[in-house]
């Protein structure tokens, strides 16, 4: 019996990440609502360095496992999980785990 290995996902380096986060920031700056607003502010205030390329926000990824929604209230937490957003098909994919990929 073989072995699949999965993790064979090329690494970016900082530079990729620095451009992701703030492709990431930009995207979440462009809507006021309440929701967007405690997402760019969460965002903002992670370190970019601290950053790798297996964090998924370093490749522009917010689930509601993720620490930037677990600091949201639970109202905010609420509307992030029922998708009560804006996210257009394409630019912002929706997966059934509550994951966000913002491309």
């Amino acid at each position: 019996m073989g072995v699949i290995k999965t993790d064979k996902e090329i690494p970016f380096g900082s530079k990729q990440i620095d451009d992701n986060i703030n492709d990431l920031k930009e995207k979440l700056r462009k809507d006021t609502s309440p929701l967007y607003q405690q997402l760019y502010s969460k965002v903002n205030a992670i370190s970019i360095q601290s950053l790798t390329w297996k964090d998924p926000l370093a490749s522009r990824v917010i689930s509601d496992q993720s620490e930037v929604v677990k600091q949201l209230s639970s109202n905010l937490k609420k509307a992030f999980k029922v998708g009560n957003h804006k996210f257009v098909e394409g630019s912002w994919r929706i997966n059934i785990n509550i994951t966000y990929f913002l491309y």
